[in-house]
């Protein structure tokens, strides 16, 4: 049975943000999928990465969904995504795809399309080189 609080975010619609990912979090937010799939909206919030030579410069919000036997984290703005078996798992493929995305329009930048010049800037305004 998923923790009260996980129930208590699914009966209002609101479910806080988090900074970091709680003991078992992942197997609630499991749980709360298969019971109540099309109501649970969960939200990570990405305030750091481990990546070497990169660092974020503001927080992001992740959208959290179960998918078949997968968890699935995505931002709309960046239409990017990562799937994994946990939240940590998803979270670490958004954050590579991320950060390999951010290095392939910046080496391509003299000839990128008015689209994926303001896709560049957003990145820009979320990762940069440390």
């Amino acid at each position: 049975m998923p923790d009260p609080l996980f129930l208590d975010a699914y009966k209002t619609g609101v479910v806080s943000p988090v900074s970091y990912i709680p003991q078992g979090f992942a197997s609630q937010t499991a749980s709360l999928f298969t019971m109540f799939p099309s109501r649970v909206k969960n939200m990570y919030y990405l305030r750091d990465i481990d990546t070497p030579g990169y660092k974020l410069l503001r927080g992001v919000v992740l959208n959290v969904e179960m998918d078949s036997d997968d968890i699935v984290v995505y931002e709309s703005n960046l239409n990017l995504y990562g799937v994994g078996n946990s939240v940590s798992d998803a979270v670490n493929e958004f954050v590579s795809m991320l950060v390999d995305i951010f290095e392939e329009l910046v080496e391509t930048e003299d000839i990128l399309s008015y689209q994926l010049r303001k896709q560049l800037d957003y990145l820009r305004s979320i990762v940069a080189p440390c």
